[in-house]
């Protein structure tokens, strides 16, 4: 799975958007693991109040591939590292938040 550092990265990036934002949530799930070195994550990104999802970013936990990603209805095809989404999604979020 994650290394300790990527986890801590990734909960750093997914925490800084729901403390920017408290009318968003995430959740994480394991997708898939063949019980040895193969992980595929899913993160789950929500908006309050009715938890309507917003989001949803699949990745390779071992690598940090990003699978497969939707946010807001627009898909990102330039980022495929999670890190570099995440951060993506962060300014996507500021951005519709200025523009309201």
């Amino acid at each position: 799975m994650e290394n300790s550092i990527e986890k801590e990265t990734i909960n750093g990036l997914l925490n800084l958007i729901t403390n920017q934002h408290s009318d968003i949530s995430w959740k994480k799930r394991c997708l898939y693991s063949n019980g040895e070195n193969n992980h595929v994550l899913e993160i789950r990104l929500y908006q309050y109040p009715d938890d309507y999802p917003i989001g949803r970013i699949v990745y390779n936990a071992n690598n940090g591939n990003v699978i497969q990603m939707k946010y807001r209805g627009r898909y990102n095809r330039n980022s495929t590292n999670i890190v570099d989404v995440l951060l993506d999604t962060i300014n996507m979020e500021n951005q519709s938040h200025t523009i309201a």
